[in-house]
């Protein structure tokens, strides 16, 4: 959906994403699957809509960005989102408890309906950015997590020698201790 909406209006593709997770909700609540690999295709595509909105939804804030501010931007959404996740879980408990499982996905096809609107109405205020003004996307090169034992463990004799330190060898390794006299080979003494 990301390349899509790097070609056209972030709020069309984020309507057509909604739609397909309505189109799932209502397969959950209507379509009477409880098991089978059905459920897991309709599964495969609600979860591929619903964690699609917010990459589409914060793409589509940050084009209307000013610049330096999208961190303010991010926290802002963070703090909706935050609500939103607070607010959602709870009105679902709240109906799965008086009205069942299938519930879960009315409360879920609610809010897509909500978005729908919500996003038509916007198209209609409001231009769409065009293509040229769009953020393009830069991958970010993968982190990898470092701790001071991870430094230790892949830093050679000679970076290890220049910071202090000695590299371990298993030779260097303090040798297992002896069996106590009169334990079996397992080393339990209560076991002979």
């Amino acid at each position: 959906m990301g390349i899509l909406s790097d070609k056209y209006d972030r709020r069309l593709i984020l309507v057509v994403t909604a739609i397909i997770g309505l189109l799932a909700d209502l397969v959950f609540v209507f379509g009477g699957l409880t098991q089978g690999w059905a459920l897991l295709i309709v599964s495969a595509v609600f979860g591929s809509a619903v964690f699609s909105m917010y990459p589409l939804i914060v793409a589509h804030a940050n084009d209307h960005a000013t610049p330096g501010s999208f961190i303010q931007v991010s926290g802002g959404l963070l703090l909706v989102f935050g609500i939103g996740s607070i607010i959602g879980p709870t009105a679902a408990g709240f109906a799965m408890t008086g009205y069942g499982d299938r519930s879960l996905f009315l409360i879920t096809a609610t809010a897509h309906v909500v978005m729908i609107l919500f996003a038509l109405a916007r198209m209609r205020i409001r231009a769409a950015v065009a293509a040229k003004d769009k953020g393009t996307f830069q991958a970010a090169p993968l982190m990898r997590a470092a701790t001071p034992e991870t430094i230790v463990f892949a830093a050679s004799d000679e970076e290890l020698a220049g910071a202090g330190l000695a590299a371990a060898t298993p030779q260097e390794a303090a040798p297992a201790p002896e069996p106590e006299p009169g334990a079996d080979a397992s080393g339990d003494p209560d076991r002979s």
